[in-house]
């Protein structure tokens, strides 16, 4: 009765409407959230390729440009990342090419140029933070980089460009 709402409020299993999470609590409730695998920001707009769900038109031009090529690839977990503030976020790649150690991530001109409002940093700022933090190579890839082609050549070059 009366005691177990009681009892699940206190534990923070029901929480009342006019109720307000102090800092600590909603700090508290993210962690949980992130332990989890919940929250993040996800896309509504899918799209089904192979029975993978894709989320942007360019990861389904890249999809099928990596089969066309039989180039493996695969959807990778999160890397977390942590913001000028000290915070930590999970970024995920959209695809991971085992053969070639890298990751892929195409990225429309908006979310290249525009500061998120979330971050206050381009995607690009932000790609290069997880890059250093997690010591892994992303390659972003704008509308004009979608062929395996122009993919080759950005992982190739940036091969080059390490040796001395």
């Amino acid at each position: 009765g009366a005691n177990t709402l009681k009892k699940h409020i206190e534990d923070g299993i029901v929480i009342p409407t006019h109720y307000k999470h102090t800092e600590e609590e909603k700090k508290h409730l993210s962690e949980l959230a992130k332990q989890n695998l919940l929250g993040g920001w996800h896309t509504s707009k899918t799209i089904e390729y192979k029975g993978i769900k894709l989320d942007s038109q360019y990861e389904f031009e890249v999809a099928k440009e990596l089969d066309e090529n039989q180039i493996k690839w695969e959807r990778p977990t999160y890397f977390l990342w942590e913001d000028s503030n000290g915070s930590k976020h999970r970024y995920y790649p959209d695809f991971y090419l085992p053969e070639y150690n890298v990751y892929l991530d195409p990225k429309n001109d908006y979310l290249i140029n525009n500061k998120s409002k979330r971050f206050g940093i381009t995607d690009v700022e932000k790609i290069e933070k997880v890059q250093q933090q997690n010591e892994i190579r992303i390659i972003i890839l704008d509308k004009d980089n979608l062929t395996w082609k122009n993919i080759k050549e950005k992982i190739y070059r940036r091969v080059e460009e390490r040796l001395p």
